[in-house]
């Protein structure tokens, strides 16, 4: 009979090569996780950059188009000059009974006695400024446009974009020439931002000379609107930054969007932005908040760019509407905290019709609390998405975690007991990862009478979580690791630059309202709405009527009311509250250049923010009218302005 032999001999190398290809397949996936975050980072800030280089080419096209025009007023005056030269004393005679020139003459009856007519020769002579001015600035402004591109240190290429035949004045006495400033790096990464540059003809006859001032820029005038607090009771649009203090209310069923800006609302200790009115829609680039409540029935929230929430997004009626088209990030460290307001998490306080769609990743660094406590604090759940009265699952034992005891709590509604699992039967705290797992043994353990709402329209793509999660009916344990507390890390340090520091670095800490206005000079009488600056150090409440301004609003120690059908470009700064009045349709637009020439005209920084931060730095060039001098300025933007920009 043939003997089997059965030889285990190498087996342990084969189980040891097996770890070993694990391990490496595990250690890939990780480092590819890591690169792809690094990767995403450095494509933003790549993608941030060739927009300000799209955008410095439309600065640039309008510091040469500038020039041009002052190389034109003085060309067309020489030939004014000349024109009005060749009319002397000495050539009077020659003139008379010469038709072409006898307009230019004039009989005085009294002196009997040929003069020269002074207005027919000033009407031509305006005519010949006119007509170099036009001629000048329609053979050059190619040249000009074509200057402001080129390649740029950093590497890439700017282009500007326009089309020759808008070069000339046909459109009465205004050239608009819609330009586009195309940059493209290096690498290949292209922006394009457009703008209508709008160039007009100046009167005859006033000399000019320039006045350049460079312009310093608070962080604050970067923002569109700036306030304490902001409520919102009509239809409003928002293009630009807003920067909140304290809280947002919107009360109105009509749109409020913010666009081509972010909104930050730092919020007060429980606050933030609030949505109280039925079919709210509040769209925004990208959202820095303290906490999102979703008050309103059949509120809806949409965010076309990234939430970043230091506490809690709160669902408290029916019928709510969530969309995020990028991530959302709770940036609070929940772990070991005792506190619900130092704790990310999404509550769901009400389920009913509740549709949460987040387009790309949830990151949440917290869990829900319940309204119970025990010692001072108050019972931390393991929910990163928490839905209320899911807490029953931590009062029933789970037989596959035997080793938890239960702790009295006192309840806040009603002062009753309730016993929740707390800690470990070694008296070791039991975290909030464990109770993670502990809710989702339960569900397994009581299905399907387990007694948990888990709603069926919460979408992400994926998540990482110290909490359980709820995704499409199904309840999901946590899912966390050193490996992505770096992600979790730089949405947090990202949240507190923003609302700290309003998104610039090199700005001190504890920069306020309060710290940076210095109103010496309060001007409030200014009428003309293309040129509206109203700044008030009184106190009391300013209302805004109905019009379409272009301007600049500080208001220190009081508040401003916006009533009626308002179309405000420029900035506005109140350290007090902004109320939107139910009462019509508001639009507000950020334009730096329209800030910019009015803190130059009415010397702002010096008397409004003396000795407070600033982040930028903008030459502003105005026409002096020396005939004038006291009050001379012609505003640069009645000869060159900028229309109609945006991003492409």
């Amino acid at each position: 009979m043939e003997k089997k032999l059965f030889n285990s001999k190498g087996s342990t190398m084969v189980l040891l090569i097996m770890a070993i290809g694990i391990i490496s397949m595990l250690g890939t996936s990780i480092l590819g996780v890591t690169m792809m975050n690094y990767k995403i980072k450095k494509a933003n800030t790549e993608i941030k950059e060739a927009f300000y280089l799209s955008e410095s080419g439309l600065d640039k096209s309008y510091v040469n188009v500038y020039e041009l025009i002052l190389e034109a007023v003085e060309e067309s005056n020489k030939a004014a000059e000349e024109f009005i030269g060749q009319f002397t004393l000495d050539e009077l005679e020659n003139y008379i009974g010469d038709y072409e020139y006898s307009k230019y003459l004039k009989w005085d009856a009294d002196k009997e006695i040929w003069l020269y007519n002074d207005d027919a020769i000033r009407k031509d002579a305006e005519k010949e400024f006119k007509t170099k001015y036009i001629n000048y600035v329609e053979s050059e402004i190619e040249n000009a446009l074509d200057s402001a591109q080129g390649s740029v240190d950093s590497g890439g290429e700017i282009k500007i974009l326009y089309s020759k035949t808008k070069l000339d004045f046909s459109d009465g006495d205004k050239m608009t020439v819609p330009i586009h400033s195309e940059y493209i790096s290096d690498k290949g990464i292209k922006k394009t931002t457009a703008v209508d540059l709008v160039v007009e003809i100046p009167e005859y006859g006033e000399s000019y000379t320039v006045e350049t001032k460079v312009v310093k820029l608070n962080p604050f005038l970067m923002n569109v609107l700036t306030a304490r607090n902001l409520s919102v009771n009509d239809k409003s649009s928002f293009k630009g930054n807003v920067y909140l203090s304290k809280n947002m209310y919107v009360k109105t069923n009509e749109e409020v969007k913010i666009s081509e800006g972010n909104i930050t609302v730092k919020g007060s200790e429980h606050g933030g932005i609030y949505l109280d009115a039925n079919d709210s829609l509040f769209s925004a680039a990208n959202v820095f908040a303290k906490n999102i409540l979703v008050n309103g029935k059949n509120s809806k929230f949409k965010s076309t760019g990234s939430v970043y929430v230091e506490d809690d997004l709160e669902i408290n009626n029916s019928g709510q509407k969530v969309i995020i088209e990028d991530s959302y990030y709770g940036v609070s460290d929940g772990r070991t905290s005792t506190q619900p307001d130092k704790s990310s998490g999404i509550n769901i306080n009400n389920a009913s019709g509740l549709e949460i769609d987040i387009i790309k990743d949830l990151y949440l660094m917290g869990t829900s609390y319940v309204s119970a406590s025990r010692n001072g604090s108050k019972y931390q759940t393991g929910e990163s998405i928490s839905v209320k009265g899911n807490y029953r699952a931590y009062m029933q034992p789970v037989s596959s975690m035997p080793n938890i005891s239960f702790n009295e709590y006192i309840s806040d509604e009603d002062g009753g007991i309730l016993l929740f699992a707390d800690k470990y039967s070694d008296g070791s705290a039991l975290p909030a990862m464990d109770k993670a797992e502990y809710i989702v043994e339960y569900k397994n353990e009581y299905k399907p009478n387990d007694g948990l709402i888990i709603p069926s329209y919460i979408k992400f793509r994926d998540r990482y979580t110290i909490g359980s999660t709820i995704k499409e009916e199904s309840l999901l344990p946590a899912r966390y690791s050193t490996d992505f507390y770096e992600a979790f890390k730089n949405a947090s340090d990202y949240y507190f630059l923003q609302t700290e520091k309003l998104g610039y670095s090199s700005l001190s800490n504890n920069l306020t309202l309060s710290n940076q206005i210095n109103i010496k000079e309060e001007i409030n009488k200014i009428t003309d709405k293309n040129n509206y600056v109203f700044v008030n150090k009184s106190g009391g409440t300013h209302t805004l009527q109905s019009g379409t301004y272009k301007g600049i609003i500080i208001i220190s120690g009081g508040d401003l009311q916006i009533s009626g059908d308002v179309d405000f470009t420029g900035a506005i700064i109140c350290d007090g509250d902004i109320t939107i009045k139910n009462d019509g349709y508001k639009k507000f637009t950020y334009e730096k250049n329209v800030v910019a020439k009015l803190i130059s005209k009415y010397d702002l920084y010096e008397n409004v923010f003396e000795g407070s931060e600033s982040i930028d730095e903008v030459t502003v060039t105005s026409f002096v009218d020396e005939g004038e001098a006291a009050e001379g300025n012609v505003d640069f933007r009645e000869l060159l302005k900028f229309e109609k920009w945006k991003i492409e």
